[in-house]
């Protein structure tokens, strides 16, 4: 502001601009304030693109009423950028909020952003589908031929067990490893896995015992004169066997072998907040490690702003013309006859 006003700009802060017209600003209050030109930075709206999907979308009304935003105005993503309610959907920059994580909206987040995004979608990811509550972005691994016929034929699935060490170790190997990565998940991404993969549920064998529960058969058996307790027994344990046997046939079936979870949600880097405020002058601000934050202005934030300008360009052509207009600038003062 000290800028600002010793370049003769008066700034008026609180104050409720109602309208605008030919020649005039209307305030609040009635007053009235005579332009010759009037410039308009006063943020940005939602396009309507952006409102007309935020309104489709069941989710989105929620979810922008749990981060108190007005509804319509941003498409509320998720920590992955998904767009929460809907499937394969993302939005990142200004139209998007993230959900729980605030980010300023300026270029810096939205670049971060698209190289986000690029990686997640080159890397062959499944988007899914939006939400706290759904899985992660994931990749479906395909069993393999080899894969396949080794579960047809005897030869080479006799072969693959005596290469690792026996059936016993091959199948324990296997059932270890599945049981703690769906143990350490989430429940809906242990649900996911189990629908894409058909593999059994953790909690399996209590479903296994409930289904092969003899108590009312054995009731009814005792009250028309007894059963024989050796037969209820191999009853009991052939009927856990055919459960046992119909979940390995139902997962040997299954086209998916393994799920892979996108498991490195945004993170934004903050890199520092620049402004130009014109007369030779500028704002800075860096924060990092939890521990650096320099605030500074003046001339030499201006020289800061200038060399992350120059830098940030996207080739050497153009750091050459921005430094030559610079030069021209300072020597003979801005052309303004175009204007």
């Amino acid at each position: 502001m000290e800028t600002l006003g010793r370049s003769g700009v008066e700034v008026r802060t609180n104050v409720k601009v109602v309208g605008v017209t030919k020649n005039k600003v209307l305030l609040a209050g009635g007053e009235e304030l005579p332009y010759g030109v009037c410039l308009w930075s006063a943020g940005n709206a939602p396009r309507p693109l952006v409102s007309h999907i935020a309104h489709k979308i069941r989710d989105q009304a929620a979810a922008a009423e749990s981060v108190r935003v007005p509804p319509g105005s941003k498409l509320c993503v998720d920590p992955f950028l998904r767009v929460v309610g809907a499937t394969d959907l993302l939005a990142l920059g200004d139209c998007s909020l993230v959900l729980g994580n605030r980010l300023p909206p300026t270029a810096q987040v939205a670049g971060q952003q698209g190289a986000y995004l690029a990686h997640l979608i080159n890397s062959g990811y499944s988007l899914g589908v939006g939400g706290y509550s759904q899985p992660p972005p994931f990749q479906a691994v395909k069993r393999g031929a080899l894969q396949s016929a080794t579960d047809r034929s005897a030869l080479l699935r006799w072969l693959a067990m005596t290469m690792v060490g026996g059936r016993q170790r091959l199948e324990a190997g296997s059932q270890v490893s599945d049981a703690l990565f769906r143990m350490d998940s989430p429940p809906w991404v242990r649900a996911h896995s189990e629908a894409l993969t058909a593999a059994p549920p953790l909690d399996e064998h209590g479903a296994a015992a409930a289904a092969c529960d003899l108590g009312e058969v054995l009731a009814a058996a005792a009250a028309a004169g007894g059963a024989d307790p050796a037969a209820a027994e191999r009853a009991s344990r052939e009927c856990l066997r055919a459960v046992a046997a119909e979940a390995e046939a139902r997962r040997r079936a299954a086209e998916v072998e393994e799920v892979r979870y996108w498991d490195r949600p945004f993170e934004f880097l903050n890199l520092g907040i620049m402004a130009y405020v014109g007369s030779d002058k500028a704002l800075t601000q860096v924060e990092a490690f939890d521990w650096i934050n320099l605030k500074l202005h003046g001339s030499f934030a201006f020289l800061l702003w200038k060399s992350v300008y120059i830098t940030k360009q996207v080739s050497f052509r153009n750091r050459v013309l921005i430094l030559f207009d610079w030069m021209k600038a300072k020597v003979f003062g801005r052309d303004i006859s175009l204007f």
